[in-house]
């Protein structure tokens, strides 16, 4: 069997915004975060979730390490907090309800 190419024909979209307000920060409460690497591989260059995970670090026994430490920095943010720590699922849905209604074999191959 041939694959089959799926195409669709989608002249929607959506638009999620949100604001992150960061608090005036100490310089050295800055160059702390910094220095502890969690923004290197984050969109933004900050994570604002807490959540506790163990790792091994080498020649050591499992540490807990907090991630999230972003979340100090900022003072408030406004619009979906999912939009900023990953995925605005519930925009998403909604994107995904109003295409299902305006075809309705929108989601058929």
């Amino acid at each position: 069997m041939e694959p089959q190419l799926i195409t669709f024909d989608v002249h929607s979209s959506i638009e999620e915004r949100s604001l992150v307000y960061f608090s005036d920060n100490a310089p050295t409460l800055l160059r702390a975060y910094v220095d502890s690497g969690e923004g290197l591989d984050r969109a933004g260059g900050f994570a604002v979730q807490v959540r506790s995970q163990y790792t091994r670090v080498p020649h050591r026994e499992l540490n807990e390490i907090e991630q999230g430490l972003g979340g100090l920095l900022i003072r408030k943010i406004e619009g979906d907090y999912h939009n900023v720590v990953g995925f605005p699922a519930a925009s998403f849905f909604r994107f995904l309800d109003l295409l299902v209604e305006e075809d309705d074999d929108f989601l058929e191959v």
